[in-house]
């Protein structure tokens, strides 16, 4: 190979590293105020959401213990998460590297909500049966956060699943989300969430209202005391996605904030300590990253010059 072919080569894997460095870029780490969702088994991720425009971006992806179905803060910033697809585990997660640890495992099923009130973890909790079948019943359970195991308050009588929870501490009222379930025990083709309340001394469910022909998947409450939803999957078909909405808390009518470009939600919570609604934050070049940046763009300029000077001159 020529000299010239040989400097022109080095440029060329110069600037394809370069590339690979700017696109290798870690997301930004979480604020106080931040969304964040999970997509469970669709997509398998850790996300970002801004709660003003419904904008998500995926963090890391999530799935080493099993489909992350759930997640909540604790008020000490430590995510809980717990998985579904036949894997009973409740785990942690380090929100700024996806890294998941496993704390222990419950019994057989899943949870599929979880909400904090004050320093007590509470879940709804569906058997392997769950979904209307073969007798299968949710419960209002209490997790314990340094084992994973659970402690049983009552049924959740009438709703399976119940995907979402979240306790308002301003009126003391716990909300979750479900699918209302016939006489039968079953779930009727064609029918939607509603928004309900529930006891936590003993389960009951006292329903709201309707949705409005969404499936939420998760929710939470936001610093400004909306009542966010991640709706569970698209209307359309393949390769649609999902909106955040926002749900009435007297009737449960949910109203749409923006799409979130993701294909599920899961699950939804807020970073603790904020003041406001959370925006998705791009991320910004590290002070490294800028360095091999400005050194890259030397090394091409050095050999971009190298190669100017062994042209030939030319001739008048």
């Amino acid at each position: 190979m020529s000299q010239k072919n040989s400097l022109r080569a080095a440029c060329a894997v110069l600037l394809l590293a370069f590339a690979s460095g700017l696109g290798a870029q870690t997301p930004p780490p979480v604020m106080p105020g931040d969304l964040l969702g999970s997509t469970g088994a669709q997509g398998g991720s850790l996300v970002s959401i801004d709660s003003m425009t419904g904008a998500g971006m995926t963090r890391f992806p999530l799935g080493s213990l099993g489909p992350v179905t759930e997640i909540r803060f604790r008020s000490d910033g430590v995510l809980f998460g717990s998985t579904g697809g036949g894997a009973s585990n409740f785990l942690t997660i380090d929100p700024d590297t996806g890294t998941e640890a496993l704390v222990g495992m419950h019994a057989f099923g899943a949870v599929t909500a979880m909400e904090f009130v004050g320093s007590t973890l509470y879940g709804a909790f569906f058997d392997a049966g769950g979904g209307g079948e073969g007798g299968g019943s949710t419960f209002l359970v209490e997790i314990d956060q340094t084992d994973g195991s659970l402690t049983n308050v009552g049924q959740i009588a009438g709703y399976d699943p119940v995907r979402g929870l979240a306790y308002d501490s301003t009126t003391g009222t716990m909300y979750g989300v479900g699918i209302p379930l016939s006489a039968g025990g079953e779930q009727p083709e064609g029918i939607f969430d509603d928004l309900i309340t529930i006891n936590l001394a003993t389960g009951a469910p006292t329903t709201v209202g309707p949705t409005g022909g969404f499936e939420i998947g998760g929710m939470t409450f936001g610093p400004d005391g909306l009542l966010y939803g991640g709706v569970a999957r698209p209307s359309a078909g393949e390769g649609a996605t999902v909106p955040l909405v926002i749900l009435n808390t007297a009737t449960g009518a949910a109203t749409v904030v923006g799409d979130t470009g993701l294909p599920a939600l899961s699950g939804l919570t807020f970073v603790p300590g904020g003041g406001g609604g959370g925006t998705v934050t791009v991320a910004i070049p590290t002070a490294s990253q800028l360095g091999l940046l400005l050194l890259g763009a030397l090394l091409a300029a050095s050999a971009f010059l190298a190669l100017r000077r062994r042209q030939p001159t030319a001739t008048r």
